[in-house]
């Protein structure tokens, strides 16, 4: 999505995004170092608690309109962001509305508190100019 938001934004005066889904936006870096979390503590035999599924996401939510909003605020992209529904979209298949994941099992075991998306965006930005 940010690949895509920063191609798109530097070529185009205006984008339509959807403003009726809300996520929680997600840097595969996190999420490497919540597993490497894991693995540690399954290696330090610190198991207790490390069973089932784990969900994972950065923490807050936002829709992905906000979501484009922000990219081009911290990229300085004069884009401009108009909100649409998701019919007015009309992807062909349905997303729901709200997608943002339960991540309370995972934040209990990790050492450190997941990061926001807004931190996770700014990180991701750096690393990817």
């Amino acid at each position: 999505m940010v690949n895509t938001m920063l191609r798109l934004g530097k070529t185009k005066e205006e984008l339509k995004i959807v403003n009726d889904q809300i996520g929680a936006p997600t840097f595969t870096y996190d999420i490497t170092d919540a597993v490497k979390d894991i693995i540690r503590l399954h290696e330090e035999e610190e198991t207790a608690g490390v069973q089932g599924v784990f969900n994972f996401a950065n923490s807050g939510e936002v829709t992905w309109a906000d979501f484009a909003k922000a990219i081009f605020r911290h990229e300085n992209i004069p884009c401009k962001v108009t909100p649409i529904t998701s019919q007015e979209y009309g992807a062909p298949a349905p997303r729901p509305a709200y997608s943002v994941l339960n991540c309370d099992k995972i934040a209990d075991i990790l050492s450190s508190p997941i990061p926001h998306w807004e931190d996770a965006l700014q990180r991701f930005l750096l690393v990817n100019p």
